[in-house]
């Protein structure tokens, strides 16, 4: 837990995780074991995609708001469960009835849930951020219409690029703290989603 909260949740958010029910979490050992049915069904099982974020952002749940280890441990493994973003504002919600109102590097994790979600809808596998420049790499399943990317990138000519062959800029102007970042990395995915044919508005 230490080493978590010094360096951040990193993969502990992510499916590559190993063990039994007890290491990985309820949730997240129903899903594992329903894919595996599945396939020992025959039946089709789209490899999920994991997003990378590396957005330089401090986001965790600080033990001086949740002492309990074995608690904050759970709400990670819960969190990363979630399969949208309305399931994440329910987390969000609970965990302010139970402790209070989030504190800022948990406001921040929350904010980091749901870009991983919406990542992961998008089939987009690492999303890093340098200071000025989000960069988007898409796995070669990603659910975009490079039609609509195109147009999207002659309307915003100096603030989207395309980095063949599979990463996508998106450059930014003036971003101040976490918060910042978080709001714009969930605009640029907002954008990405309408390149997606009959994406909802």
């Amino acid at each position: 837990m230490h080493d978590l909260e010094i360096r951040g949740s990193g993969n502990i958010l992510g499916r590559a995780q190993s063990g039994h029910v007890a290491a990985i979490g309820y949730e997240m050992y129903a899903k594992l074991l329903n894919r595996e049915i599945k396939k020992l069904q025959g039946k089709k099982v789209e490899e999920e995609t994991d997003p990378e974020l590396n957005l330089s952002i401090t986001a965790f749940l600080p033990e001086s708001y949740i002492a309990d280890a074995g608690t904050r441990m759970d709400l990670y493994k819960r969190l990363a469960s979630r399969e949208n973003t309305s399931e994440v504002a329910e987390m969000e919600k609970e965990i302010a009835d139970r402790f209070g109102e989030l504190p800022p590097e948990a406001k921040n994790l929350i904010g980091v849930m749901e870009i991983k979600v919406e990542a992961k809808g998008l089939k987009i596998r690492q999303i890093s951020f340098d200071g000025r420049t989000f960069a988007c790499g898409l796995e070669t399943s990603n659910l975009l219409d490079l039609r609509l990317v195109t147009e999207l990138i002659e309307k915003n000519p100096e603030r989207v690029r395309l980095r063949p062959p599979d990463r996508i800029l998106y450059i930014t102007r003036g971003l101040e703290g976490p918060r910042d970042i978080i709001e714009e990395a969930k605009n640029f995915l907002r954008m990405l989603r309408l390149c997606v044919s009959n994406a909802p508005e």
